[in-house]
């Protein structure tokens, strides 16, 4: 292990045999279809760790982050990535230096799939206007929720009042940006769908309400990381230990495990 503060320092220095067998068998052994997704896992783990994450929406809150793009059907976990702290650098190929840190992870976790037409779906961390844009010259769509101070987006469909039901919505080329009233506002950026509606009934009655064709699909297509976890929950192998890089080991086997029952 190279000393810190050497261009050579690695902290996942233990895991990372692990790490490269995985990644590569992962997208060696299976061709995910077109709807894919990025999001988040938490290995949980509370010790002390410089790049240890708290996030509240996760049932473990604290321990080690882990990007992945899943299949969005089977939830195949196809690349993945190990957060290391905000210092580290992430330097995909071919990667435009204007996208930002979570626009490069996203480049660099799909990178194998561009040019083949795929559809992306994101949550508002990762939605950005130069990062569709630049996946878009690349042959891949995207769809994503937006917030509303979102630095970069433009703030005309906020500006007016609309009631429960509406949707507004403009375009600029190959960007869609709706904005549609439910319990709240939600805001969707996509380059993937036109401006149609879709019949949806409304849970516990025989009523229907339309809502845009980009909602229905990221509801339909967002839920491939929480899949897999949700499947593993039950067979978790994790035990207390001081060791982080143990948990973040036996996480990556019983990630290899799913995928293999994917295959299967």
């Amino acid at each position: 292990m190279s000393p810190r503060g050497d261009p050579a320092y690695d902290r996942l220095y233990k895991l990372r045999p692990v790490i490269d067998h995985f990644g590569a068998k992962f997208v060696e052994a299976y061709v995910p279809g077109r709807e894919v997704m990025v999001d988040e896992s938490l290995v949980a783990f509370k010790g002390r760790l410089i790049f240890r994450q708290y996030i509240p929406s996760k049932r473990a809150r604290y321990g080690v982050k882990m990007y992945k793009i899943c299949e969005s059907t089977s939830g195949y976990t196809y690349k993945f990535r190990v957060y290391e702290g905000r210092d580290s650098r992430i330097e995909p190929p071919e990667c435009l230096p204007t996208l930002g840190v979570s626009g490069k992870l996203v480049w660099d976790l799909l990178h194998p799939l561009m040019d083949k037409g795929y559809h992306l779906y994101v949550d508002n961390f990762y939605t950005s206007i130069p990062l569709f844009q630049a996946l878009s010259a690349r042959c891949t769509f995207a769809c994503g929720t937006v917030r509303k101070n979102q630095r970069g987006h433009v703030a005309h469909p906020l500006q007016v009042s609309i009631p429960r039901g509406q949707t507004r919505a403009l375009t600029s080329d190959n960007l869609l940006l709706v904005r549609c009233k439910d319990k709240r506002d939600v805001l969707m950026l996509t380059t993937i769908h036109g401006n149609g509606v879709t019949p949806v009934s409304v849970r516990g009655t025989t009523a229907t309400i339309l809502k845009p064709d980009c909602i229905v699909d990221y509801n339909r297509y967002m839920g491939g990381v929480d899949l897999s976890d949700h499947v593993l929950t039950p067979y978790n192998a994790l035990r207390k230990t001081r060791a982080w890089y143990k948990k973040v080991a036996v996480y990556l086997v019983q990630v290899a495990l799913y995928n293999a029952f994917v295959l299967c």
